[in-house]
């Protein structure tokens, strides 16, 4: 069994077409905010970023912010949980981008 370290409760309205996220952190409550609203058309990205032991699963939003979902305890988990958001929800893929510069 994998265990979920969720740092906020997400809701995704696929009618109304967008994702509210409650902000579990007290600190980060009474210094940012404790809801957000976020337009599916503000969303950029649905990512994946490894980091040595789980996977955290974030979303690139058009002003160029990322904001981070959730983190779990395998990475292949929140690729999971990434291609549901993109495949069944509708949300855009990252562009690819070439590894080399030219």
């Amino acid at each position: 069994m994998h265990r979920l370290r969720l740092q906020n409760t997400i809701r995704v309205d696929i009618v109304a077409q967008n994702i509210v996220v409650e902000h579990l952190n007290e600190a980060y409550r009474q210094q940012v905010a404790t809801e957000q609203l976020i337009p599916f058309r503000d969303v950029q990205a649905v990512r994946v970023q490894a980091s040595g032991y789980a996977g955290i699963l974030y979303l690139e939003l058009a002003d160029a912010s990322q904001l981070f979902l959730l983190e779990v305890e395998a990475e292949n988990i929140a690729q999971l949980m990434a291609i549901v958001l993109r495949r069944v929800v509708g949300l855009p893929e990252p562009v690819q981008r070439p590894w080399w510069k030219f």
